[in-house]
Parts: structure tokens; C-alpha cells; sequence
């Protein structure tokens, strides 16, 4: 094949590929990419605090390690190991909301299927188990949240 006949199928085929990509995301539509950790969205204002209180106490910390190497009297290793103890709790105060916030994410999800069960929207209860097999925790779900349809369903394949 010729230089100038691979430069034509080239064009003719990058053409093809933007006419099928059209055709696909008119026909299928876009899907937003999935946040890794959804309960994160909108909080970035307190994010953004807690990390301040961090960094913060870390530079506390700092300070005071470098009094205590000038001066290494029993009150600067107080003032430090009083530093490291607020750096620590910051830490787990911001562990401990994000936590928080993760729980009440996935409370909300269950409590969505729930109810999308108790409707008998079959589909809408399938995508939030879908959102559920994403969960980084391998927590089972309670039995109550399935109907006894729905296990009528696993004694039937069985």
C-alpha cells in the first residue's frame, strides 16, 4: 500500500470512529465518573479547616521541638508532648467526622433501596445495589432490607 493510500484509510477511518462515537453518546448518553469518595462532595470548606487546624498544630509541634533542642527544660518537653497531643487529636477529629460522613452516605443509600423495595421498583433497588457492591467495607447487608419476594426468588434458581 502506498503512503498516500494509508494517509487516505487513516482519514477515512478516523471519520468512521467520529461518526460511531456521535452515534454512541447520542444513543447511550454520558455517565459521570464516579467520585471515590462521594460523601466528600460539598464539604471542601470543612476539609479545608480541619486540614488548616492540622498543619496548624503540626508546625506547633515544630516550634516546640526546637525550643526543647535549645532549651531542654522539663517544662519545653511538656509544651511538646502537649503539641503532639493536639496534633493527634486533630487528626482524629478529622478521621473521626469523615467517618461520619462516609456512615450517613451509605445510611442514605440503604435507606434508598429500602424504600425503592417497599415501592416494588425492582430497577431503582438494583442500581442501589450496584452503589452498595462499591462500598470499601465488606459489611453484608441486614436481611430486612430484602423482601420475602426476593428470596423467594434465590429458593426458585436454586
Amino acid at each position: 500500500m502506498t503512503k498516500e493510500r494509508e494517509e487516505t484509510t487513516g482519514r477515512e477511518w478516523e471519520g468512521v470512529a467520529k461518526i460511531m462515537t456521535e452515534a454512541a453518546l447520542e444513543v447511550c448518553g454520558t455517565k459521570k465518573k464516579n467520585m471515590a469518595t462521594p460523601w466528600m462532595a460539598g464539604r471542601e470548606k470543612r476539609l479545608l479547616e480541619m486540614r488548616g487546624k492540622i498543619s496548624g498544630t503540626v508546625q506547633l509541634v515544630r516550634e516546640k521541638k526546637e525550643r526543647f533542642k535549645q532549651d531542654s527544660t522539663e517544662e519545653a518537653r511538656r509544651e511538646v508532648e502537649e503539641a503532639i497531643e493536639a496534633r493527634k487529636r486533630a487528626r482524629r477529629a478529622r478521621r473521626g467526622v469523615i467517618k461520619e460522613w462516609e456512615r450517613e452516605y451509605w445510611d442514605r443509600i440503604i435507606a434508598n433501596m429500602q424504600e425503592a423495595q417497599e415501592r416494588g421498583n425492582y430497577g431503582e433497588m438494583y442500581r442501589t445495589l450496584r452503589a452498595l457492591g462499591q462500598r470499601g467495607e465488606s459489611r453484608a447487608l441486614p436481611s430486612s432490607v430484602f423482601s420475602p419476594e426476593m428470596d423467594g426468588w434465590t429458593q426458585e434458581d436454586g
